[in-house]
């Protein structure tokens, strides 16, 4: 549970302010620019390379690249005085074999590690962690070009550095100065090495001088890309808008290269046009953190990085960080190697999604993989599927869609899908019992299957055991009754008008509008006892909701009831460390029975248009299949993988867990009990009733009339129940 609550909150950490201090530059002119991105038409073949050559059996750690010439650290072990020391080997990139000698660098501490590097005019500047016994600290170190340590400084001792280590430390130069970012902020540094001035201040995280001699910088937490010039101290901030930048590079005369961590934009600096290259798994890439990329002299791209692989150390195999390369050309669509090529659509590329694609393509070498990320070029969401319907009605066909956030239904209706009922049948190899089946077809319309589901949500009631006792399930009756006892406390956490009235219909519509699914029937006495029930609770403004904190009000008394959408064990234990001893979870009870319910997370289709519907298939059972990279943040729907996340959490869970929510230190203790509760849960789950789209917008938009007191209740049933009838008669 330590593992899972660690990496949540890092996941956490970047939604933070994002502020512009720039007032210390002498000259600046700022620029808001919404850059459009166009795609290569071109087809990039890359071709992933060990580099091998004189590193002395200890692997070398690579730092920067120069004029086409790789440069690496590589540690080496003094026997004589029974330190380390470190030398820079400059390294062909082509042959792996050194360019001229190894350069011992100057004496280091007990052990280091050098995280980056560069030239400065004359010189090498290096970036360390070191270590003395259980001390460490961040220095700046300035060497000769024979390995002579010129001068020296901590990270602490320069001013406008935080007291404690920053998370990310990075340098710059452009021959002349050195540009030291921390934690999203750049600063200019004198020969010396102190501070002379801060030039930005948001999430810059990168930086590099481009081929017209300007300073780059880019913020990753909005993609906006920034230049100085050092010759007229001229800032030019949010000249460029590229979703989820994360790094820059200089690339040809006139050009940048931008990464996102998974694709490659190039940047013309004369026309201003961002060109979208590939993806890194077009280019037998997958999971890859950059160390830097570069074009060389003929326009081919090199991406260096480094992986754990294994090397022999002194004689024996131990696994390392061993320098890779990808050499990457660029062909016409006419002139390239002919090859079968698989389409994939998505929102955005996430880590499961690249393990499997990276063993389908080493299991396929002949195959190749193009990758549609919508959320590159769209930051909001309804941008997205505007673009999706755009590339739909362009006649685009996709082998494999990849459905996290993408409404299925809605697609599913326009013919997009193909239906897998077939697929399941007639797979031997498929064997269904790996998984829960209810939620594996949780996206089934009638005798069709348009998608399968790799991970759910589930969703129960959570209570005060001590206000609804020890049943199994709680009806709509026994809460409102409950309120009725408990009225002088805001009784449901996140209990707001519309929000009260938004979750029972969603938890079961049925309940409410005729008792049977695709009935809807405004007239009901359940219908308007809900709308009466909703009303009694406040309308919150946009500055209440912002301060709100659900678990806050759990815990100080003011909630004795939640309504519990669970995405994985965390959002279990929060919700039962909550309500403390008192936590109980409830099945939902309605017309049609009691029963906890599951609905899709994360699923997978094949295009309907797709020319390679087998290939397709096998990489939907990969999905399926993936390992869970969440530690249990996530439900999965094959049986062994979820079983395995939660017997890992209970198992490593101590009773002083905690997890800070806005501030709030809420116990998560996981028992073996609760790993019971879980999977009791996922075992029983049924399907929930789905309420079409568009009938969601009308009720949604009349309620709204109502508990703003424009409408009365007999109003809004009548404007809902006409509205409705309309769009189903011409839906028909």
């Amino acid at each position: 549970m330590a593992a899972v609550l660690v990496i949540v909150a890092v996941c956490g950490c970047g939604a933070k302010e994002q502020t512009s201090n720039t007032s210390e530059a002498d000259t600046k002119a700022s620029v808001s620019v919404e850059t459009p991105i166009h795609e290569d038409d071109g087809v990039y073949i890359g071709g992933v390379r060990r580099l091998t050559g004189d590193f002395n059996e200890v692997q070398a750690g690579f730092v920067f690249e120069k004029d086409e010439v790789l440069y690496f650290v590589q540690d080496e072990f003094d026997k004589e005085d029974g330190r380390n020391h470190s030398f820079l080997l400059p390294i062909n990139p082509s042959t792996g074999e050194r360019v001229g000698e190894a350069i011992k660098l100057g004496e280091w501490a007990d052990a280091s590690y050098i995280s980056s590097a560069v030239m400065l005019a004359d010189y090498y500047v290096f970036l360390t962690y070191e270590f003395h016994g259980d001390d460490s600290e961040i220095v700046l170190t300035k060497c000769a070009k024979d390995g002579t340590e010129i001068a020296r400084r901590p990270l602490k001792d320069i001013s406008q550095i935080p007291a404690e280590d920053p998370s990310i430390v990075r340098i710059v130069s452009d021959d002349t100065r050195l540009y030291l970012i921390t934690d999203g902020v750049v600063t200019i540094l004198d020969e010396e090495f102190g501070f002379k001035k801060v030039l930005l201040n948001a999430g810059y995280n990168s930086g590099c001088v481009g081929p017209d001699g300007l300073v780059y910088f880019v913020d990753f937490l909005s993609g906006n890309l920034s230049s100085y010039n050092t010759v007229s101290d001229e800032l030019k901030e949010n000249i460029h808008n590229i979703p989820s930048a994360s790094e820059v590079y200089a690339g040809a005369e006139g050009e940048l290269l931008i990464s996102t961590g998974h694709s490659l934009k190039s940047v013309d600096l004369k026309t201003a046009e961002v060109t979208s290259l590939f993806d890194y798994a077009d280019v037998g890439l997958s999971n890859v953190a950059e160390n830097t990329i570069y074009r060389d002299s003929i326009g081919q791209i090199h991406i260096c990085f480094s992986k754990n692989s294994e090397a022999t150390v002194g004689g024996q195999s131990v696994t390392a960080l061993v320098p890779y390369v990808d050499d990457i050309s660029r062909y016409t669509k006419e002139n390239a190697p002919q090859a079968d090529e698989i389409r994939i659509a998505c929102l955005y590329m996430n880590s499961d999604l690249r393990e499997v694609i990276n063993d389908y393509k080493l299991a396929h070498p002949e195959i190749r993989i193009k990758i549609k990320a919508y959320d590159e070029n769209h930051g909001d969401f309804d941008e997205v599927l505007a673009a999706i319907d755009a590339d739909i009605i362009d006649g685009a066909v996709y082998d494999v869609w990849v459905l996290d956030g993408i409404p299925v239904r809605k697609y599913s209706r326009k013919g997009l899908f193909e239906d897998l009922v077939p697929y399941l049948e007639n797979d031997s190899s498929f064997d269904i019992g790996k998984y829960y089946e209810n939620a594996l077809m949780a996206m089934q319309e009638g005798d069709k299957l348009y998608a399968l589901t790799s991970k759910v949500y589930l969703d129960c009631y959570v209570g005060d055991k001590d206000v609804f006792g020890n049943k199994e399930a709680l009806s709509f009756d026994d809460i409102v009754s409950a309120r009725e006892r408990n009225n002088e406390i805001s009784f449901i956490a996140t209990g707001t008008c519309d929000n009260v009235f938004t979750r029972f219909l969603q938890t079961d519509y049925t309940m409410f509008l005729g008792g049977r699914e695709g009935v809807y029937d405004f007239g009901t006495e359940e219908f308007a006892k809900l709308l009466i029930f909703a009303g009694t609770f406040p309308s919150w403004s946009k500055e209440q909701k912002k301060a709100y904190n659900v678990y806050a009000d759990i815990m100080e008394g003011n909630a004795r009831f939640k309504f519990a959408i669970h995405t994985g064990i965390l959002n279990f234990l929060l919700d039962k460390g909550a309500f403390g001893g008192k936590a109980r979870f409830y099945k939902i009870e309605s017309a049609n029975g009691s029963r906890f319910y599951v609905s899709p997370s994360g699923c997978f289709a094949i295009g309907a248009g797709s020319m390679h519907k087998e290939e397709a298939w096998e990489l939907l059972k990969g999905f399926l299949d993936a390992d869970d990279l969440s530690f249990g943040l996530e439900y999965r729907v094959k049986r062994d993988v979820f079983l395995e996340g939660i017997h890992d959490s209970w198992s490593s869970s101590k009773e002083n867990n905690t997890f800070t929510y806005r501030s709030i230190q809420v116990p998560t203790y996981m028992t073996e009990a609760d790993g019971n509760v879980i999977i009791d849960m996922m075992e029983q789950a049924v399907v929930a009733p789905t309420l079409d789209d568009r009938i969601w917008d009308i009720i949604e938009e009349e309620v709204s009339y109502y508990f703003a007191g424009e409408k009365t209740l007999e109003e809004t049933v009548n404007i809902l129940q006409k509205r409705v009838n309309l769009y189903l008669e011409e839906s028909r």
